[in-house]
């Protein structure tokens, strides 16, 4: 059992070299990934789920874990807002009285934005830093 467990994690380990050989490969299937993970399950499930797995292959490319926590969380908010699921999307269509559909429609610039501003923290990743270092000296 415990040889099989340790085979198992050194597949896990080398799995982000076999499929991206570069850290910028990874952070887009992460990217996507996630964005669609998130589509049909909730933040904190898809969070739960998909950070034990993400985390190590991110540890192997020598990706920094603050940037992968960034990274996560902003698509991830991106996501409660995208149909089918988007809790927050289906909240202010009730609040505003109109139709999922409508709503969809007037938040595609927002979303496309969004987005936008996700592929440039990840590609910039002094970004992710620069608040913390800014307020606490750390990063």
């Amino acid at each position: 059992m415990e040889k099989s467990l340790s085979a198992s994690h050194t597949k896990i380990l080398t799995l982000p070299r076999t499929v991206a050989s570069q850290p910028w490969q990874f952070l887009l299937m992460l990217n996507i990934a996630l964005l669609l993970l998130g589509i049909f399950i909730e933040p904190l499930p898809a969070m739960l789920l998909s950070a034990p797995l993400f985390l190590p292959m991110a540890q192997a490319l020598g990706i920094d874990l603050i940037l992968m926590g960034v990274i996560m969380v902003m698509n991830l908010s991106i996501a409660l807002y995208t149909p089918p699921v988007g809790g927050t999307l289906f909240v202010a269509a009730k609040l505003c009285k109109a139709g999922i559909g409508g709503m969809t429609i007037h938040i595609m610039p927002l979303m496309a934005m969004n987005v936008a501003v996700l592929f440039l923290t990840t590609y910039v990743p002094w970004l992710s830093k620069a608040l913390p270092k800014f307020l606490f000296g750390v990063g």
